[in-house]
């Protein structure tokens, strides 16, 4: 119950790469994001930065890293 007051005045997780287990930097995903995204992309990237094509995916699609705004 305290932590979902604590979320509700914005006192949650650190965001991007102030989170501590955060694997890529702001930078990185800008990159991603302005990636041409043509067959086999996601892959290519996702292997390149060491994370799954599915945060490849999400970063591109704006579900994860919304506070980067290119």
């Amino acid at each position: 119950q305290d932590m979902t007051k604590k979320r509700r005045r914005g006192g949650g997780a650190p965001e991007g790469e102030k989170n501590g287990r955060a694997k890529l930097t702001t930078r990185q995903v800008v990159l991603i994001r302005e990636a041409p995204m043509i067959f086999g992309t996601k892959t290519k990237l996702a292997q390149e930065y060491g994370v799954t094509t599915s945060l490849v995916s999400q970063i591109v699609k704006r579900k994860v890293w919304k506070g980067v705004k290119r």
